[in-house]
């Protein structure tokens, strides 16, 4: 069963679901990482790790619809 940890702050409230994989690209330059949220031993851990070659396919990917846009 995948447990979900509450995060609150500023009367605002995060759900992070557990041990699941997340994708964030950054919209400026599209850097990819991978990113995942776990609890051990009653605390919350983050690992997160860059990832080459799926930022080099978002970049190429924006870059395709850019040209595409500036032709029609």
């Amino acid at each position: 069963m995948k447990f979900r940890h509450v995060y609150h702050e500023d009367y605002n409230e995060y759900e992070i679901p557990l041990d699941v994989e997340y994708v964030t690209v950054c919209c400026d330059c599209g850097l990819t990482h991978r990113e995942i949220y776990s609890i051990r031993k009653g605390r919350l851990f983050f690992m997160g790790r860059r990832d080459n070659r799926a930022t080099g396919q978002y970049r190429r990917f924006i870059k395709n619809i850019n040209t595409t846009k500036n032709n029609i």
